[in-house]
């Protein structure tokens, strides 16, 4: 980093931003590694990987067995030691995930961001990384003037590489079209967030910005580590259902009305140029934009006499047998975890159909008894409140939010199964008669523990920082007062 060798000082200090900077793009890699970027950009085969993967594998545990060998042998652990170490973990990192490991400790990690956006997820070590540098070339060119003119080399270089960007920046939107658009969703209804208007599957941020005016849900910004892990696939399948987006994420609007009604997306708002869907009606446009309207939604909250039950099929099968299942007044269950397996036990023996492997699907269900409404009021992101009376016999309820393992449910005040019902909503079974259903999300003690560690920080950034403006204002005092 032409950091010179006499100061140990700004050395560690590269080092150190070194280090992060590279954890930090291992992170960034995701889910695959380094020699799979670089092996799919030349083509290589299967095989050809799998023997690179292999042997960068074999070098790093050598490398680093090596190095720990030859340091206990020696007694202590010399530069070369670490050197060879290094090298050692390099090769190994080539080779796995850092991504995945994390994932594995903390699964909500997986699904927070799309792998391989380096600058976007590295830009504070970037920073960091580039300052330690200045700071290198300033310190170690000769004489005040000439250190200052590097420096002011690199920044108008950077500034000279950025000047597209700035002038891309600079123009922009246009503003007023996004208002126009902004206008279209205003006064559409909400209904406490769980009638939900829809975007194209290509994430655009300006969208985004055009929703947040108004009191409807977000179908497609909805964030994973809320909505759970299923919900994209099933917007994604209620949106294409028979042809998929193009690479930009335009392309036919084919909905599927059973999954569109069950998640309660009742517009769309996506590029003017799109095809409209079949039995929906335009109600406004703003340049770029079409704001598109659909059929009746289901009600939030709906019982079910009878289900399908979902145990092993692949993800990619259970939006189209919701849909099939729905069509016949019929409710797609999978297969809860061991914990819930037990007080739904009697659900899976009693379902229409049993999904699993080897077992034949119907091309159509028979129709099922009619489901009956729910009264339901959601009483924030977090709480809902459902009252159904089932009548002389069990049901189980459909409620139209994602399916997440950290919902919670009480039926009178028992603690009760939240089960995933067609692929990414809940669905809580109930007794016959008339019941209470108590929704909450209940994070665990770690995530509580950490909010409340961001908040304290929080304020300790604000206050840190009128403390200084008080003591600089004061030193500023005594000076004046000096002088």
């Amino acid at each position: 980093f032409g950091v010179r060798r006499g100061d140990a000082r700004w050395r560690r200090w590269a080092g150190v931003a070194a280090t992060l900077f590279g954890v930090q793009y291992w992170l960034s890699l995701g889910p695959r590694t380094w020699w799979w970027e670089v092996g799919t950009s030349l083509h290589f085969s299967a095989a050809t990987l799998d023997a690179v993967h292999l042997a960068s594998i074999a070098v790093g545990c050598g490398g680093m067995g090596l190095a720990a060998a030859w340091a206990w042998r020696s007694r202590r652990f010399r530069t070369a030691h670490a050197v060879v170490f290094a090298h050692g973990v390099v090769a190994l990192a080539l080779a796995t995930s850092l991504w995945n490991g994390v994932a594995f400790v903390f699964p909500m990690f997986e699904v927070q961001r799309s792998p391989g956006h380096f600058f976007a997820v590295a830009p504070v070590w970037w920073a960091l990384l580039f300052g330690v540098a200045l700071v290198a070339i300033e310190r170690n060119v000769g004489g005040r003037g000439a250190a200052l003119a590097g420096v002011a080399v690199v920044g108008l270089a950077v500034i000279a590489d950025f000047a597209p960007s700035r002038r891309n920046y600079e123009v922009g939107f246009p503003l007023e079209p996004l208002r126009r658009a902004r206008a279209l969703v205003e006064t559409l209804p909400g209904e406490d967030g769980t009638l939900r208007i829809g975007l194209p599957i290509a994430y655009r941020p300006v969208a985004s910005w055009i929703l947040a005016a108004s009191d409807a849900g977000h179908a497609w910004g909805w964030l994973p580590w809320q909505s759970g892990r299923h919900w994209a696939e099933y917007y994604a399948r209620s949106l294409y259902r028979t042809h998929g987006p193009r690479p930009d994420g335009s392309g036919p609007i084919d909905p599927d009305p059973a999954l569109i009604a069950a998640a309660r997306i009742r517009h769309l708002l996506v590029p003017a140029r799109m095809q409209p869907p079949p039995g929906w009606r335009r109600v406004g446009a703003a340049e770029a934009f079409a704001l598109w309207e659909g059929p009746e939604v289901a009600p939030l909250a709906r019982g079910f006499r009878e289900t399908v039950w979902l145990d092993g099929p692949t993800r990619a099968h259970a939006p189209a047998l919701a849909s099939r299942a729905l069509a016949a007044n019929l409710l797609l269950v999978s297969a809860p975890g061991e914990a819930d397996a037990t007080p739904i036990a009697a659900w899976r023996d009693a379902a229409r159909v049993i999904v699993e492997p080897g077992v034949p699907v119907p091309a159509r269900f028979a129709p099922a008894p009619e489901v009956f409404t729910a009264r339901a009021h959601r009483d924030g992101p977090e709480r809902l409140e459902i009252r159904v009376d089932a009548g002389a016999a069990p049901a189980i309820v459909s409620i139209a939010e994602g399916h997440h393992p950290w919902w919670r449910a009480e039926v009178d005040g028992q603690p009760a199964p939240v089960l995933r019902a067609n692929h990414a909503m809940m669905a809580v079974p109930v007794p016959a008669g008339a019941h209470r259903i108590a929704m909450r999300f209940t994070p665990p003690v770690w995530v509580r523990v950490a909010e409340a560690v961001s908040a304290i920080a929080w304020v300790a950034v604000i206050a840190a920082i009128g403390y200084a403006v008080v003591a600089v204002s004061r030193a500023t005092r005594r000076e004046g007062t000096h002088g």
